[in-house]
């Protein structure tokens, strides 16, 4: 069987949030969350990312095009969740860090596996009221571990003027490979100029946490 994901970090990161973040949730959105959902996704495109886009991206087709673009995946968004709460064990799922005690979703996350065993983060939202709780890494790595027998997991972080989200992703295991692919958004805009691709390597981990258990026993032996 294959060795999931960092088992003795998430293991500590979730005894750490219960002691720390003891009411919010991690799991499998439901469809009573969606409106929570919905509001959560609307107010981090506009507060987070229209003005990082606006600012380092005003070159590029896409950040002329900011609010018409953050509109958009706002309402397509609002199209995918409702299928995804409808097929919580399906390869795509959505993912909520949900606030207990005020009822509100605070993070979220769309995974996606394909190919049998390649997975792709392809939307974390943590709510600004939220940031640095370790809410959005209890988030992804619990998401990460939902799935069986998955080898790459990799994600398409924007490159200019994102390092707090770069650092994050590097700080749970993910290796930058370079750009993302050359592609094109529908403004024209190259993706190897917008994204960067971060990838995570389950097998190569995995021999990492097995050397770390070696050198334990060997000092307490």
């Amino acid at each position: 069987m294959m060795k999931k994901i960092n088992l003795a970090v998430a293991a500590f990161l979730t005894f750490f949030g219960r002691l720390h973040s003891s009411d919010i949730a991690i799991r499998l959105a439901q469809a009573g969350d969606l409106q929570s959902i919905y509001e959560l996704d609307y107010k981090v495109s506009f507060d987070f990312f229209k003005p990082m886009l606006e600012t380092s991206y005003k070159g590029y087709g896409l950040g002329k095009n900011v609010t018409a673009f953050l509109l958009e995946e706002v309402e397509y968004g609002k199209k995918l969740y409702p299928q995804l709460v409808a097929k919580p064990t399906g390869d795509q799922r959505l993912f909520c860090a949900w606030d207990t005690k005020n009822n509100k979703a605070c993070g979220l996350c769309v995974m996606n596996k394909k190919n049998g065993n390649h997975l792709t983060v392809e939307l974390l939202m943590i709510d600004s009221d939220y940031r640095r709780q370790g809410i959005g890494k209890r988030l992804v790595q619990e998401a990460m571990n939902s799935y069986d027998g998955i080898i790459i997991c990799d994600v398409h972080p924007f490159r200019h003027d994102n390092d707090p989200t770069l650092k994050f992703y590097e700080s749970l295991g993910f290796e930058k490979k370079g750009p993302f692919h050359n592609g094109t958004n529908r403004y024209g805009d190259l993706f190897s100029d917008l994204y960067f691709y971060y990838v995570y390597d389950y097998a190569k981990h995995a021999q990492q946490d097995a050397n770390s258990e070696q050198m334990l026993i060997a000092q307490h032996s």
